[in-house]
């Protein structure tokens, strides 16, 4: 699939038996889960499986480092309500991560000043 400007964009997508394709650059191959006590992937409720398909999707759209620190938020912002049949876009991923990344960095900047300020009053 191609974006606006022409560039290749990865898109993921349910299969059957729970399993997930992705396209890239006219290819397609099935995403494998990265921990080997989750034999398969699954979507649009909590768990184990989902918790993997969220590390899984994310480890190959962004990297390890990536997903490890935003897996569970995906898991349960995206993953977790999704429906039986869904498409994703490397771009609406990453438009999500970047998102979630000013979120969480505005937070801590709260929590910090908010010690900070609690300190103070004493």
């Amino acid at each position: 699939m191609f974006n606006v400007k022409g560039v290749f964009v990865k898109v993921y997508k349910s299969c059957k038996s729970f399993q997930v394709e992705v396209e890239e650059k006219g290819y397609k191959y099935l995403l494998s889960p990265k921990n080997r006590l989750t034999p398969a992937f699954c979507w649009g409720k909590g768990g184990l499986c989902v918790g993997e398909l969220a590390y899984t999707i994310l480890s190959d759209c962004c990297g390890h480092k990536t997903a490890e620190k935003y897996h569970t938020d995906f898991k349960w912002d995206i993953v977790a309500s999704l429906p039986k049949k869904w498409t994703l876009t490397e771009k609406q991923i990453r438009d999500y991560i970047a998102k979630l990344k000013k979120t969480k960095a505005r937070k801590d900047l709260h929590s910090w000043f908010g010690i900070i300020g609690k300190r103070r009053a004493f």
